[in-house]
């Protein structure tokens, strides 16, 4: 019986035996490994506790929010997969527990955001978990000029984006033309993937066309050009049909909180943005029909 997760719901708690039910599996233990695969299948399975048994290796896993740091088996099993599951049709999901002997939180998918590969010991994952309760998607870029998410603008950062109906989210690694001081990331910039982050969040889950009204940026930690970068954003509230305020955060190839924004954005039908005369009327079609 091949490995699904039709019937498995994120925050919901499973226990190893149950789950080997669900699956087919004559037995348990089957289920026993931290990481478990099944032949000629795209799942990859991690089983991560934080409280182990003494007399048990005892990997550094870590979750905070929706970070996980994970530190993968001795022998490296699965591990090359796990690197290359963005690039392939292989998923990553996630069990958690705090505890040993205690059932486990499906958490969802994850993905890999960095990655220290160590000889003779575990490689350390840093991996992004969630809330993941629906598949995330590719979305288009429709304006192929535009400084941020421009596909043809090799002048410009060119992000891409995909959803999970919850959350935006993008990956990207900033080119040295973009530096301010030495190798860190001109503040400006980081504005910008901020922003554009923040814009296709009120965009996509609000269903509307935008305008940045106002933003606030908080600065963490430096970020570097040239290193692996993910931003994620979010409605925190929308005020009314014409108001909503999204917030966005962008991590380091660390997993570290870089930078945090949160921002007013005036939300327009179809009609409303037309009459100011921004997009031309295909482009306008062309941006309403990723709503549908």
């Amino acid at each position: 019986m091949p490995v699904t997760f039709k019937d498995i719901r994120v925050g919901q708690k499973y226990s190893r035996p149950l789950l080997a039910d669900l699956w087919g599996y004559k037995r348990y233990q089957a289920l026993a490994r931290g990481v478990v695969t099944q032949k000629n299948d795209t799942h990859i399975i991690l089983f991560v506790t934080e409280g182990k048994q003494s007399f048990q290796v005892q990997y550094e896993d870590h979750l905070s929010g929706n970070i996980l740091e994970w530190e993968g088996p001795t022998d490296h099993f699965a591990e090359e997969r796990m690197i290359n599951a963005h690039n392939t049709s292989d998923e990553i999901h996630v069990f958690h527990r705090d505890q040993h002997h205690k059932d486990f939180f499906y958490l969802g998918q994850a993905l890999v955001l960095n990655v220290e590969k160590r000889e003779g010991r575990p490689s350390k994952f840093i991996l992004n978990v969630g809330p993941i309760g629906k598949n995330w998607r590719s979305l288009p870029n429709l304006d192929k000029d535009c400084f941020g998410c421009g596909s043809e603008n090799l002048s410009g950062l060119r992000m891409t984006f995909e959803t999970n109906g919850e959350q935006i989210r993008t990956k990207l690694t900033v080119s040295p033309q973009f530096r301010g001081w030495s190798k860190l990331i001109h503040g400006g910039v980081i504005s910008t993937i901020l922003d554009e982050t923040m814009s296709w969040a009120a965009i996509i889950l609000t269903k509307r066309f935008i305008l940045t009204k106002q933003m606030t940026i908080e600065f963490l930690r430096p970020v570097y050009v040239g290193s692996s970068l993910i931003a994620i954003g979010s409605i925190k509230e929308q005020t009314g049909d014409r108001n909503a305020i999204a917030q966005a955060e962008l991590f380091d190839d660390q997993g570290k909180l870089c930078a945090r924004s949160e921002g007013e954005f005036v939300l327009f039908s179809k009609e409303q943005f037309s009459r100011l005369n921004i997009l031309p009327e295909e482009d306008l079609m062309a941006m309403a029909a990723t709503f549908e």
